[in-house]
């Protein structure tokens, strides 16, 4: 009977350590899929971390904006036949290159003609609207860089702003 009883205890261990060589074997595959999980979060953080990188660089190179005004604002008269009579607008000029303010500054007067010209031609009706004034905002920014460009500026001009927009 001693026999039968060690015998037992020797199939009980055989359960045992099959039970155990089971948790080692899942612990080790569980592991495996944590470090292969980790490598491929990292290795994709590094990814994102040059892409990071390449945009601080291209951030790096955008200059900073100057700003540029007219002295004066820009004051039209409409035909006297409609409500709106007079049109006074400010408007401020907007680049990246310090030699399109340059030659903005020196073609202003040219730039300050044309526009007002521009500016009176408008239907006082469509410019009421936010669409008629993003559309004149757009014709002055496209008079301005013809202007420039005719006058052999490389550079342009980014955007115009309206600081003032008056209609009487």
């Amino acid at each position: 009977m001693a026999e039968q009883e060690d015998f037992e205890i020797d199939d009980t261990a055989k359960e045992g350590g099959s039970k155990k060589l089971i948790f080692i074997i899942g612990g080790v595959v569980l592991l495996l899929i944590i470090a292969g999980g980790a490598f491929f979060f990292l290795s994709s953080g590094d990814d994102a971390t040059s892409e990071s990188t390449d945009a601080t660089d291209q951030a790096e190179e955008i200059k900073p904006a100057q700003y540029q005004s007219f002295d004066h604002p820009l004051v039209v008269n409409f035909e006297s036949g409609g409500p709106v009579k007079l049109l006074q607008a400010d408007i401020e000029v907007m680049s990246r290159e310090g030699d399109a303010i340059d030659a903005f500054t020196l073609h202003r007067p040219m730039i300050r003609n044309n526009l007002m010209l521009l500016l009176a031609k408008q239907d006082y009706k469509k410019i009421s609207t936010p669409e008629g004034k993003e559309e004149l905002r757009q014709a002055m920014l496209d008079e301005i860089n013809k202007i420039l460009k005719e006058r052999g500026s490389e550079q342009s001009i980014e955007q115009v702003f309206y600081t003032k927009f008056v209609m009487q």
